[in-house]
């Protein structure tokens, strides 16, 4: 699809979604890793599915490779779903835009509790 927007003069894509970073995809060729891969200091209520799936950081290394000319984003991060690996494909990859979209709950540990979100503000 990125191959199709690159050939019609595109020259960025946004990968966007809703925790855009926590996706897995179970069809494809799944890596050895399990889908779910939380970031340190962090926690969930819901029970994580560990099977094996394209996890968020293969994808955006998959089409970083597809078209090495266009510019990447994605938008709508989660900061528990923010494993070091994606870190290190950001810096890697001279088409990955390095800005991070990562929206703020609170600067409140007490209150981040409160809304029940797993993770501290010192996270």
């Amino acid at each position: 699809e990125v191959k199709d927007l690159h050939e019609n003069g595109y020259k960025e894509v946004t990968l966007l979604g809703q925790n855009v970073n926590s996706f897995a995809d179970y069809s494809s060729t799944p890596s050895r890793e399990p889908a779910y891969q939380m970031s340190d200091n962090f926690s969930t209520i819901y029970k994580p599915n560990l099977s094996p799936a394209v996890r968020f950081t293969e994808l955006l290394d998959r089409v970083s490779l597809a078209v090495p000319e266009m510019r990447i984003r994605f938008t709508s991060p989660h900061p528990k779903d923010f494993p070091d690996d994606l870190l290190y494909l950001i810096s890697e990859r001279s088409n990955v835009c390095s800005q991070i979209h990562l929206p703020a709950q609170s600067g409140s540990t007490n209150v981040l509790s409160l809304m029940r979100r797993g993770y501290s503000k010192e996270a």
